[in-house]
């Protein structure tokens, strides 16, 4: 059935309406996907938020109402004379009823843009104070007003309120940074990582990092579950701890990655490689010093490395791959390469 339906039945829901069948039809749909959980948490929301609104200004629903419902009519009316070019006789008008599925649709859309002209009407009495934090040269740790901190990486930035609403805590990330959330069942955390991608968890430890948005959104989590959402929110990949997800606009949007631990190696100042092969060390050392590192001998992407720096360089690193494979390595301006070497 149509998303819609479900919208009107949740609403009918929230009202006390909903009976019998509906009820047991909503309570299906509810548990099919992870998706119509969000879908239905987000009507819920918007249905709670306007109850905590009281205008300022007259607004005579009813009218409004009807005259949006008269608009929708009188558009199906349209269509139907399409179908039926001769008009039936009086008596077959009366006994001709609308489908009664479109027709609560027809007037949930009523509802819902009349829910929306109110909210932006009345004044927000939640309106709070917006604060950018930024880390230029050196990470920058930012304590958020729920109790959360997040660790921003260099040339991040975020946005978040001096006060959170009741039951919402939204910021929005450009860059990287590592969150620890705490944990509220009765406020979701959402990041808005650019390019209407977003993050959304209870309570959990994860990095997002999003410095292009358009190219790729990438989460890594360490506790915790988190939902990383497509635009829309049509889309959704469910990550648990030591899982990692990424976004990229495409056919495949939302895909399960590698975790790579050395994610956060920027914020924990130390390098670990675990028998792993040396295209993945090479390519956590390209993201962790932000250049770029060639293996010209093919033959060495498979040889496995294991090694820990608690405090290192990459000429450091570099030397301690010569030394253990026999490769050498020159830097040509930003570009590293690596050469020879034996596979032990």
């Amino acid at each position: 059935m149509d998303q819609d339906f479900y919208i009107q039945l949740i609403h009918q829901s929230l009202r006390g309406e909903l009976l019998g069948a509906d009820e047991e039809r909503l309570s299906e749909w509810r548990k099919a996907t992870p998706e119509n959980q969000l879908l239905e948490e987000q009507v819920r929301k918007g249905w709670e938020l306007s109850q905590h609104y009281e205008p300022e200004l007259t607004l005579d629903s009813a009218a409004a109402f009807n005259q949006l419902r008269t608009r929708v009519r009188a558009h199906e009316a349209e269509q139907n004379q399409d179908e039926t070019p001769e008009e039936p006789p009086m008596a077959a008008r009366v006994r001709q009823l609308p489908n009664p599925r479109w027709k609560g649709l027809s007037i949930a859309a009523a509802i819902a843009l009349l829910f929306v002209a109110a909210f932006l009407l009345w004044p927000s009495e939640q309106t709070s104070e917006l604060i950018i934090a930024a880390a230029t040269d050196e990470p920058k740790d930012v304590f958020l007003p729920d109790g959360s901190t997040v660790t921003l990486r260099e040339n991040s930035q975020l946005e978040y309120p001096a006060t959170f609403p009741v039951n919402q805590r939204d910021v929005r990330l450009s860059g990287e940074a590592f969150f620890q959330v705490t944990p509220d069942a009765n406020a979701p955390f959402t990041v808005d990582a650019g390019n209407q991608v977003s993050v959304r968890v209870l309570g959990t430890s994860f990095l997002v990092k999003a410095s292009d948005p358009t190219t790729e959104v990438r989460v890594s989590v360490e506790s915790g579950r988190v939902a990383l959402l497509a635009p829309g929110g049509l889309d959704s990949l469910l990550l648990a701890k030591g899982k990692a997800g990424r976004f990229r606009p495409g056919s495949e949007p939302l895909r399960l990655t590698e975790f790579r631990p050395n994610d956060t190696a920027w914020k924990t100042g130390a390098m670990s490689f675990v028998n792993q092969p040396l295209s993945s060390v090479i390519a956590d050392l390209s993201d962790q010093y932000g250049t770029t590192i060639t293996l010209l001998n093919p033959d060495m992407a498979d040889c496995r490395f294991t090694g820990r720096f608690p405090s290192f360089s990459l000429a450091e690193i570099l030397d301690a791959l010569k030394d253990n494979y026999g490769l050498e390595w020159q830097q040509k301006s930003t570009v590293y390469e690596l050469s020879q070497g034996v596979c032990q």
